[in-house]
C-alpha cells in the first residue's frame, strides 16, 4: 500500500519551502528534528550557564556595593549621632554659662548702685566738714586779725577789740565749737582760760602782753583747723580715687560679662544650629539605609530565585538532552530506521535551521633747730632713699624758718597732690589692664572657637564631598546594573520565545510524524499482515515519540510560566532601581546643598576670625604698650604709695620739730 502523500506532503511544508529538496523516510526525518531538537536544547543549556554567570556577577557585584553602602550608612549614623549629643551637650553647658553671667551683670550692676548711694553719702559729709573747717578758719583768722589790729592803749579800746573778736569767733559752726572748747581748755598749763583772762584785764598797758598770749593760741587753733581740713580734703580724695576704681572695675566686668554673653549666645545658636541639621542629616541616613537594607534584602532574594530556577532548568534539559539522544538512538537503530528505509517511502522535504538568540630760720637758734630739722629729715631721706626729703633737708639748711615751714607746707600739698594722681593713675591702668585682658580672654575665646569651627566645617566639606561621590559612584554602579539587567532579561525574554516557538514546531512536527506512522502501521498490518515483532517495536517507537510530543507541550508551558515569572521579578527589580536611585539622587541634592551652606558657613566663620585675630592682635600689642607705665614702673604703686606716706609723716613731725622748739 502507498502512503497517503498529500499528508506526507502537507507535514513536510512546516519546514519551509526554498531549502534543497531531499529524500528521507518518517523515521529519518524525525531523527532530524531530534538531532536539530539535541542541538537546541545544548545550546540553550549552555545560553542559560552563560545568562547565569552573568546574572550571579550582577548579583555578587550589587550585593557588595549594597553591604558596603549599608556599613557606611551605620558608621555614619554613629557618628551623626555622637554629633548630635555633643551638640546637645554643648547647648545644656552655654546656657548654664549664659545664666551665670547673666546674674553676674544683675549682681555688678548691683554693686555700682549701691557704691554710689555709699558715694553720695560720704561726699554729703565731706561737703559738711569741708564747709564747716573753712567757716571755722575763716573765723579764727579775722579773730587774729583783729587782735593784732591796735585801735589804741586804752581800756576802752582794747575792749573794743575783744568784743569785736568774740563776734568772729562766734561765727565758728556750731560742729567746729566743741573742738574750740576743748582747745581753749587744754591751752593754759594754769587751767587759765587766755581768752577770758585777755577779755578781764582793765589795764590798757597790759592789752599787748594778753592779747599776744591769745593771738598765739588762735594761730595754733587755726593750723589745728587747716590740718584737719587738708586731711578730710585727703580722705576725700583718697575715697573719689578708690570709688572711681571700684566704679570703673565693676564697670569693665559688667562689660565683658556683656561681650561674653553675646559671644555665647552666637556660639549657642550655630550648636543649636549644628543640633538640627545634623538631626536632619541622621534621619535621612537612616532612611538611606532602610532603603538600602530593602534593596540589599530583595535582591538576595531574588538572586536565589534566580539560582533555584536555573538549577531547575538545567536539570530539566539535562533530562531533555538525556531523552532526546534516547530516542535518537531508538529511532537510528536498524529495527527503526533500518525497517523505514527498507518499507517506508522517501519524502521529499526540505532542509532547515534554526538558531536560538543570547547581558593679647634766721636766728642762731632758729638756725640749730633748722640744722637739727634738716638733719632728721637727711637721715629719713637716706633711710628711705627719697629725693624729696633730701631736697626739702637742703632747703632746711639753708632757708629762713618761715620759707621753710611754708615749702614743707608747700610739700606736703603737693605729695598730696601727687598721691591723688598716682591714684587716678592706677585706677586708670587697672581699669585699662582689666578691659585689656578682658578682651584678650574674649577674643582669644572667639579666635579659638571660629577655628574649631571651621576645622569642623572643613570636615564636614569633606565627608559630604565623599559622600556625594559614593552615590554618584552608587548611581552609576544602578545605572549599570540596571542595564546589565535589562540585557540579561532581554535575552532571557528572547530565547524564551524562541524556546516556545520552537517547542510548538516541535510538538506540530512530532504530531505530523505520530499521524504518518499510526497511520503507515496501520495500513500496513491490516494489508500486509506483517509480523507481530514488528508491530511490537513500531508501537515503542510511537510511544516514545508521543512522551517527546508530551516533553515539548510540557517545555512550552514551563517556559511561559518561567517567562512570566521573569518579567514580574524584572519589573520589580527595575521599580525598586528608580526608587533607590532616586533617593541616592535627592540625598545627593541635599547633601550638595548642605555643602554649599558649609562652603558660606566656613566664609562667614574665616571673616569673622580674620577680624577677631585683628582685634586679638590690636589687644595685644596694646598690653604690650600698658606694660612699662602699668605693669613694669622701677617702683610698684604699693611701695611708692608706702614711701610717700613716710614722706608726709616725715615732714610733718619736721613741721611740729620746727613749731616746737619756736615755741
Amino acid at each position: 500500500m502507498k502512503l497517503n502523500l498529500a499528508c506526507i506532503a502537507a507535514s513536510a511544508g512546516v519546514f519551509g519551502a526554498t531549502a534543497t529538496q531531499v529524500e528521507v523516510t518518517p523515521v529519518q526525518k524525525v531523527v532530524q528534528l531530534l538531532g536539530g531538537m539535541l542541538e537546541k536544547g545544548k545550546k540553550s543549556k549552555k545560553e542559560e550557564e552563560v545568562a547565569f554567570a552573568t546574572s550571579s556577577g550582577f548579583c555578587a557585584d550589587t550585593a557588595s556595593i549594597k553591604t558596603a553602602a549599608i556599613t557606611d550608612g551605620k558608621e555614619n549614623i554613629g557618628q551623626l549621632t555622637a554629633t548630635i549629643n555633643k551638640a546637645a551637650a554643648d547647648v545644656t553647658k552655654l546656657g548654664r554659662q549664659i545664666a551665670k553671667l547673666q546674674a553676674d551683670e544683675s549682681t555688678y550692676a548691683a554693686d555700682i548702685k549701691a557704691a554710689n548711694g555709699v558715694r553720695a553719702i560720704e561726699k554729703a559729709d565731706y561737703d559738711t566738714g569741708r564747709k564747716d573747717y573753712t567757716e571755722s578758719i575763716d573765723a579764727v583768722g579775722r579773730a587774729i586779725t583783729t587782735l593784732k589790729a591796735k585801735a589804741g592803749n586804752t581800756a576802752q579800746a582794747s575792749a573794743l577789740v575783744q568784743v569785736t573778736a568774740l563776734k568772729e569767733l562766734y561765727l565758728i559752726p556750731d560742729s567746729a565749737k566743741s573742738a574750740l572748747k576743748v582747745f581753749l581748755q587744754h591751752s593754759n598749763d594754769d587751767g587759765e582760760n587766755l581768752l577770758v583772762a585777755d577779755m578781764a584785764a582793765p589795764e590798757a598797758n597790759g592789752y599787748e602782753a594778753a592779747s599776744g598770749g591769745v593771738v598765739d593760741m588762735l594761730t595754733k587753733l587755726q593750723g589745728k583747723f587747716v590740718e584737719e581740713k587738708t586731711t578730710l580734703e585727703t580722705n576725700e580724695k583718697n575715697a573719689k580715687n578708690s570709688f572711681s576704681l571700684l566704679t570703673q572695675n565693676l564697670k569693665a566686668q559688667s562689660d565683658n560679662a556683656i561681650k561674653i554673653v553675646a559671644d555665647k549666645q552666637v556660639l549657642l545658636a550655630r550648636r543649636s544650629a549644628t543640633k538640627s541639621e545634623k538631626s536632619g542629616d541622621k534621619n535621612d541616613a537612616a532612611k538611606a539605609l532602610a532603603d538600602d537594607e530593602k534593596y540589599l534584602k530583595t535582591l538576595k532574594a531574588d538572586c536565589s530565585a534566580q539560582k533555584s530556577d536555573f538549577e531547575s532548568s538545567q536539570k530539566l534539559r539535562s533530562e531533555e538532552i538525556v531523552a532526546l539522544e534516547k530516542a535518537t538512538r531508538v529511532l537510528s537503530s536498524g529495527a527503526v530506521a533500518g525497517a523505514a528505509e527498507k518499507h517506508l517511502p522517501k519524502l521529499l522535504l526540505q532542509k532547515q535551521a534554526t538558531a536560538l538568540p543570547a547581558l593679647r630760720t634766721d636766728s642762731n637758734e632758729a638756725t640749730k633747730r633748722q640744722h637739727r630739722v634738716s638733719e632728721f629729715l637727711q637721715a629719713q631721706a637716706d633711710q628711705l632713699n627719697s629725693r624729696i626729703l633730701a631736697a626739702v633737708a637742703q632747703h632746711v639748711a639753708a632757708d629762713p624758718m618761715k620759707k621753710v615751714k611754708k615749702m614743707i607746707q608747700d610739700m606736703l600739698v603737693k605729695l598730696t597732690e601727687q598721691a591723688g594722681n598716682e591714684a587716678d593713675h592706677k585706677g586708670q591702668c587697672d581699669t585699662q589692664l582689666a578691659s585689656n585682658k578682658a578682651t584678650r580672654q574674649e577674643k582669644t575665646n572667639v579666635v579659638e572657637t571660629l577655628t574649631a569651627e571651621i576645622e569642623g566645617l572643613s570636615a564636614k566639606m569633606a565627608k559630604l564631598s565623599t559622600a556625594i561621590k559614593t552615590n554618584t559612584e552608587q548611581i552609576t554602579a544602578l545605572d549599570a546594573a540596571s542595564a546589565a539587567k535589562t540585557a540579561i532579561r532581554l535575552a532571557e525574554s528572547a530565547t524564551n520565545k524562541a524556546t516556545i516557538v520552537d517547542a510548538q514546531q516541535a510538538q506540530e512536527a512530532v504530531a505530523q510524524a505520530l499521524v504518518v506512522l499510526k497511520e503507515f502501521y496501520a495500513t500496513s498490518f491490516l494489508q500486509t499482515g506483517a509480523g507481530p515483532g514488528m508491530q511490537g517495536e513500531s508501537q515503542g517507537v510511537i510511544g516514545m515519540i508521543e512522551v517527546i510530543e508530551s516533553d515539548f507541550s510540557r517545555l512550552e508551558a514551563e517556559t511561559k510560566a518561567s517567562e512570566g515569572t521573569e518579567k514580574k521579578k524584572y519589573e520589580e527589580f527595575t521599580e525598586d532601581t528608580k526608587v533607590d536611585k532616586a533617593a541616592k539622587q535627592a540625598d545627593t541634592e541635599h547633601k550638595t546643598e548642605q555643602q554649599a551652606k558649609a562652603q558660606h558657613d566656613k566664609t562667614v566663620a574665616e571673616g569673622d576670625l580674620e577680624d577677631n585675630q585683628k582685634s586679638l592682635d590690636a589687644a595685644l600689642a596694646f598690653f604690650e604698650k600698658l606694660k612699662p607705665d602699668c605693669l613694669a614702673p622701677p617702683m610698684s604703686y604699693e611701695d611708692r604709695v608706702a614711701r610717700r606716706k613716710a614722706e608726709v609723716s616725715n615732714l610733718k613731725d619736721a613741721l611740729k620739730m620746727l613749731e616746737a622748739d619756736a615755741n
